[in-house]
């Protein structure tokens, strides 16, 4: 389970890294380069992952994003 988490995480930051700076500036609200982050903390120090943040992360801050994902792309 932590594994596929941890890898939808990883998949979550690469599209976040490959979106321009322009398009992340234009929704400051969110937090694109703390979504950056976490995917570089889980690809390099996988054994020192917190379960409690990974699950925090899942639980709560992937579907908050998902619904801001879908709002910006119904406006464009």
């Amino acid at each position: 389970m932590q594994y596929s988490c941890v890898y939808a995480l990883i998949q979550i930051g690469e599209h976040v890294k490959r979106l321009s700076s322009d398009l992340r500036g234009q929704w400051p609200d969110i937090k694109w380069k703390n979504i950056i982050n976490m995917r570089d903390f889980v690809v390099h120090n996988y054994a020192r992952i917190d379960v409690s943040i990974l699950r925090t992360t899942v639980l709560a801050d992937v579907p908050d994003l998902k619904e801001k994902c879908r709002s910006i792309l119904s406006g464009l």
